[in-house]
């Protein structure tokens, strides 16, 4: 993990602490470890990777997945890193599995969050491979709002959601 850091902008780092998602994105590398088992790196090992990277000048860090808040160690390792002096958090996920209680959580821990939408509810939910999807991350976007959580919507663009681009900004 710590390898991943060189191949971004200097002073990020992104752990993708789970290989569980509850979406199924055709575009996603995820779906091609299906046969396997699912798989979360343990909460010590997370924190051990932090610990390392703070020592080599890491000062952001993006924890992803698979669907982090699938992730059962989410809580312990966005309370450790809020410890960490000049270390920014993101968390990237689908927004489907957000509540109110996961958003007291982030403005808690002082995480900022990254939502997918990629599009109008039906080519969303298609894009997701999850029925309801655009529904229920649009509702934890409304819960990240109401807790004052900074949260920034990220779109894959394609050739199938140019045309949405315009309404998906003016939704955003």
């Amino acid at each position: 993990l710590l390898s991943l850091w060189r191949h971004r902008a200097p002073g990020q780092l992104i752990i993708q602490v789970t290989d569980r998602c509850n979406a199924r994105c055709p575009q996603c590398g995820m779906r091609s470890t299906e046969q396997f088992s699912r798989t979360s790196l343990s909460v010590d090992y997370v924190k051990r990777v932090l610990d390392a990277a703070i020592q080599r000048g890491i000062s952001m860090v993006s924890f992803t997945g698979g669907e982090p808040f699938l992730y059962p160690g989410l809580q312990k390792i966005l309370s450790f890193a809020s410890g960490i002096q000049n270390l920014t958090v993101y968390i990237s996920t689908n927004g489907t599995l957000i509540g109110s209680p996961e958003a007291k959580l982030l403005k808690k821990t002082g995480a900022k969050v990254q939502i997918s939408i990629d599009g109008s509810e039906d080519y969303h939910d298609k894009f997701r491979g999850l029925k309801g999807a655009f529904k229920r991350s649009s509702w934890g976007i409304q819960q990240l709002v109401s807790a004052d959580v900074p949260t920034s919507v990220v779109t894959t663009i394609c050739q199938e959601n140019l045309d949405s681009l315009p309404w998906l900004a003016e939704w955003a």
